[in-house]
């Protein structure tokens, strides 16, 4: 009687868990990217009113910045 032979090796199966680490982590990196984004872009929003709002009453007018 002969002995059970090991199954094949299958290198792709070895690469299955730090391939979807690797996902995973830059998924979150994206996640991160776009947060700081809007935040970047809530206070550029905020900077420009005050702007607009120190222009209007010092300045000498309202801004033109359609």
């Amino acid at each position: 009687m002969n002995a059970p032979s090991a199954p094949a090796p299958n290198p792709a199966a070895s690469l299955d868990w730090p391939l979807a680490w690797w996902s995973g982590a830059l998924q979150l990196q994206s996640w991160q990217v776009d947060a700081w984004m809007d935040a970047q872009r809530t206070w550029s929003a905020a900077v420009q009113e005050c702007w607009d709002l120190w222009v209007c009453h010092w300045g000498g007018g309202a801004p033109i910045d359609v």
